[in-house]
């Protein structure tokens, strides 16, 4: 029987839709359904409020960096963000309307950012005064300060997709905490010979490198993870990434180890980003890239898995397997690439995890601009795992083909509602509105090309 452990809580959640490409919504959506469904309760073990230290951070990071990152000036709203907190506080607008009709609201949410910062100082361990950092220092060179400070913006590509935004510093280190602290989880568990699955959907930040931020990814933490194991006397890791992006954060990592085997199947095509992941990019069997077209769909992703990722991870043989579960590819995400569904994308995780079934595995987000979508994705595979390796059932109703199931009210079910009719397959019903079918631009004999690149 496995051991299973998910990081996430009202603060965790709070802090991670900080973060502009969530929309002020995801984290929160996702763990209230989870929390729902009652997944919470078929867990092992929750992790809360974990907070990520400035050493764990350099551990990968660039020193420079981190301090520019974890600046306490940015531990306040930005003067060019002063009505973001509106937006943040839109949930809280729904909760209680719907608390005048419901059961009335928990009181596990937070009221502004004031109280969330406040609430992340009393969990956090003390915090020490920072001597002087990049965006501090003056300049003996006669630049104005404002000067030194856009230069290492340019320098950090803090600007564009990877802004300063407010409370940078909480969020950087509450959700790379989360994922650490499941590293922490998985050797203890290791050493009692038991195996481990842990989840973090607000982690699987995959493009950050040593010292940049890049594609909404602030601090790497799946490298910080993937390197306290090892640290930690993990033998071989396989790191797998099923975003519409590469991960090439990740991969350039690990370019030059033969313990850690970096898999990523992605979009591939001139102009979109990261613009790397050729195959021709990949290097033996330890940084696989499979470089896919337009239009996606379920049956060729499982001939994929099936005939390509899995007999690669098995030669590798890893003690521990990384999946980084974005759900950009799905059908309804806002960059309309791929046609994957949540059934099939759940199912080809879980296939990956039941053919290794010695290795423990770790599974973080990443993309997926559609907040009602990931927080259904991610609450099917949160319930999925719990069913296949804890004997347990928590939705019974959501695992058969019944596509006219309602999600279950809750304080956010109004924002299922308007056109997507509170329905939590709406778009997988054929001929629903929200169900758009591309043409496949993936063919067999890519997979050939693979399986004869690879020598499998």
């Amino acid at each position: 029987m496995s051991y299973v452990a998910i990081a996430t809580s009202p603060f965790q959640s709070a802090v991670a839709d900080l973060l502009p490409c969530n929309k002020y919504l995801k984290s929160r959506l996702t763990h209230a359904l989870i929390e729902v469904y009652g997944l919470l309760d078929h867990v092992d073990e929750c992790i809360v409020d974990a907070v990520a230290h400035r050493d764990q951070l350099v551990q990968f990071h660039q020193r420079e960096y981190v301090d520019t990152v974890l600046n306490e000036q940015h531990n306040r709203v930005q003067l060019y963000d002063s009505d973001g907190e509106t937006g943040w506080n839109y949930l809280n607008g729904v909760a209680l309307e719907w608390g005048e009709t419901g059961e009335g609201v928990d009181q596990c949410g937070f009221d502004s950012w004031k109280e969330l910062f406040q609430y992340y100082l009393r969990v956090s361990d003390e915090i020490t005064p920072s001597r002087k950092r990049p965006l501090d220092s003056d300049d003996d060179d006669g630049i104005s300060g404002s000067e030194a400070k856009e230069e290492a913006l340019k320098v950090f590509n803090l600007e564009g997709d990877c802004p300063i935004f407010s409370y940078l510093p909480m969020y950087v280190r509450t959700v790379t905490g989360a994922t650490l602290q499941l590293a922490d989880c998985l050797l203890r568990k290791a050493a009692l010979d038991k195996r481990f699955i842990g989840m973090n959907w607000d982690g699987g930040r995959h493009h950050a490198s040593k010292g940049k931020a890049s594609g909404f990814c602030y601090v790497n933490d799946i490298v910080l993870l993937i390197q306290k194991l090892r640290k930690q006397g993990t033998g071989k890791v396989t790191y797998l990434d099923f975003d519409l992006h590469h991960g090439d954060g990740v991969e350039r990592a690990f370019k030059f180890t033969k313990k850690v085997q970096t898999i990523s199947l992605h979009l591939y095509e001139p102009g979109f980003f990261p613009c790397t992941g050729s195959l021709e990019g990949s290097s033996g069997f330890d940084t696989v890239n499979l470089p896919l077209q337009h239009g996606l769909t379920d049956s060729f992703l499982q001939g994929l898995v099936d005939q390509v990722v899995n007999p690669l991870i098995q030669r590798h043989g890893p003690e521990v397997i990384v999946i980084q579960c974005g759900g950009d590819g799905l059908l309804g995400d806002t960059f309309h690439e791929w046609q994957l569904s949540i059934r099939g994308l759940t199912k080809c995780i879980l296939d990956v995890m039941s053919h290794s079934t010695q290795a423990h595995v770790i599974l973080l987000g990443g993309g997926g601009y559609n907040p009602t979508l990931m927080s259904r994705f991610y609450t099917y595979l949160t319930g999925r795992i719990l069913h296949q390796f804890k004997n347990t059932d928590p939705f019974p109703g959501m695992n058969g083909a019944q596509e006219e199931s309602l999600i279950r009210d809750h304080k956010y079910i109004e924002c299922y509602g308007d056109d997507e009719h509170y329905k939590f397959w709406v778009y997988s019903i054929q001929g629903s509105q929200k169900h758009r079918t591309l043409r496949e631009e993936n063919t067999t004999d890519q997979i050939d090309k693979f399986i004869k690149f690879y020598s499998i």
